[in-house]
């Protein structure tokens, strides 16, 4: 059984009867709706990606799809790219500078062109608090950080392992879409298991250039077919940091809780745009 299209694949058929002599309705018009999602990455480990992904419904051919990418007058051509039946995908590796400002993306395909720029790789950043390893009595927990070069906004991931008396009891993990560089995280977080003793909990931040996530925003990309374009930089140094809340403190020789995965931090994104990619 086929899926139902993504929320943003929109359609109207339209029939009209032309003067009182015609007898048949005309020819029914599809207006097909098409979007681009794009990230430029920028990783801890010194590795950065173009991540972008044509969407359209018939799905564009990809022999017949390109990308590319301009970073501080670098050009880069995406060439590894994957046909799905819900679009065009590009996964590809590309040096890109940072921190770097005038980064701009070009796509052109068998089902129109889409551009958009303005976009920059945000600098260095790292924590202030909490501090690495520290161990907070229960309530509300302030998260801050040092302003990232270029960055308009930013995502941060937090996992937790709850345990009561030496027992795990449960996980949880959610992402925050920030534009400030402070956050309170509610006690209430933390007391999702109310018979939990400790907690252990580790934060990741990555900083973003380009669109910020906002539902039935109008995107930066623009063109036959209209988009999101942003970038995201992970600092080697100051992305990650570990901390323990109540008593008696965790097993410190435990593996930490399981940071969130690439995939599950772009559909957070996604939806925090008002989107989701089809199956």
């Amino acid at each position: 059984m086929n899926k139902p299209p993504a929320p943003w694949f929109l359609f109207l058929a339209v029939s009209l009867l032309i003067g009182c002599s015609k007898k048949s309705p005309t020819t029914v018009t599809v207006v097909q709706s098409k979007f681009i999602t794009a990230e430029f990455l920028r990783t801890s480990w010194g590795g950065s990606y173009a991540n972008v992904a044509l969407l359209s419904d018939p799905a564009p051919s990809a022999a017949q799809c390109t990308a590319r990418a301009v970073v501080a007058g670098g050009h880069y051509t995406l060439t590894t790219k994957e046909q799905r039946p819900t679009g065009v995908y590009w996964n590809d590796y590309t040096p890109f500078p940072y921190p770097a400002t005038d980064c701009s993306l070009y796509v052109v395909s068998n089902v129109g062109s889409s551009a958009g720029g303005g976009v920059s790789m945000p600098g260095s950043y790292s924590f202030l608090v909490p501090i690495e390893y520290d161990t907070l009595p229960w309530g509300d927990v302030r998260v801050s950080w040092t302003r990232s070069l270029y960055a308009a906004w930013y995502d941060l991931d937090m996992s937790c392992y709850a345990e009561s008396a030496y027992r795990y009891i449960g996980g949880m993990d959610t992402t925050l879409i920030l534009s400030d560089t402070t956050v309170l995280i509610p006690l209430a977080y933390f007391r999702r298991y109310p018979t939990a003793t400790s907690v252990e909990a580790t934060i990741s931040l990555y900083a973003h250039g380009g669109a910020m996530p906002a539902p039935g925003g109008s995107g930066n990309m623009g063109g036959d077919i209209r988009g999101f374009f942003y970038s995201t930089y992970q600092d080697p140094g100051g992305n990650y940091r570990r901390f323990y809340m109540g008593s008696p403190k965790l097993n410190r020789e435990t593996a930490p809780p399981p940071a969130i995965s690439r995939e599950k931090r772009r559909q957070a994104i996604l939806r925090a745009f008002g989107l989701s990619e089809p199956d």
